[in-house]
């Protein structure tokens, strides 16, 4: 009998290192992210139904964002840019263009969708396992500071064989579903030419 329970505490101490390890290695992977390029699909769930975006995101730190917009039809085209000081708006359906000064924290960036990786590197930080459609992920779950009733919660999962971003998601302050981002074709750490993120 004491040899069996033996058996399994050392099985538990064993799973448990296993996990903390693959835990740290997702959240060093994660520190390690300096730039990124990757196809975005984005569902924003509503009141009136869901909307959906597909867009392409170039990221470079330290807070420079370039998002365009593949789909819906009307936005085709469209391209925001924040060069660290000012977002700029370029529209070409209807031809404009305009900027403005930067309004909000670096943190408002998760609301557009971007991977900001300093609110998953907190302490209190909740990471899990998690599983998707047969495929698993190691899941790291915040309480956002700069949080509305509508956007109360992140949750990024990484996938565990790659450890790169799979799905980003926004949940309310009931833990409902609000807005739910996937990434594909990720491109972690590439290089990308800094004349992106110049002014439009």
């Amino acid at each position: 009998m004491k040899y069996r329970l033996l058996i399994v505490l050392l099985l538990v101490l064993i799973l448990g290192c296993s996990k903390k390890t693959e835990y740290d290695n997702a959240k060093a992977k994660l520190e390690k992210l300096k730039s990124y390029e990757a196809l975005v699909e984005v569902d924003i769930y509503g009141n009136k139904g869901v909307s959906h975006y597909k867009t392409q995101q170039f990221f470079m730190e330290p807070n420079l964002i370039r998002i365009e917009t593949i789909s819906p039809s009307f936005l085709k085209g469209k391209i925001l840019i924040f060069d660290g000081n000012k977002y700029y708006i370029f529209h070409p359906i209807i031809n404009q263009k305009y900027s403005i000064e930067k309004v909000k924290d670096d943190d408002a960036f998760i609301f557009m969708g971007i991977i900001d990786k300093r609110i998953f590197l907190t302490q209190d930080a909740k990471y899990s396992y998690k599983k998707i459609d047969e495929k698993e992920y190691i899941s790291i779950k915040v309480n956002l500071e700069e949080s509305s009733p509508y956007r109360k919660y992140a949750e990024i999962y990484v996938d565990k064989e790659t450890l790169l971003p799979k799905i980003l998601v926004l949940y309310d302050d009931k833990e409902n579903l609000r807005v739910n981002i996937n990434f594909t074709e990720f491109k972690y750490n590439k290089a990308i030419d800094d004349k992106l993120f110049k002014g439009i």
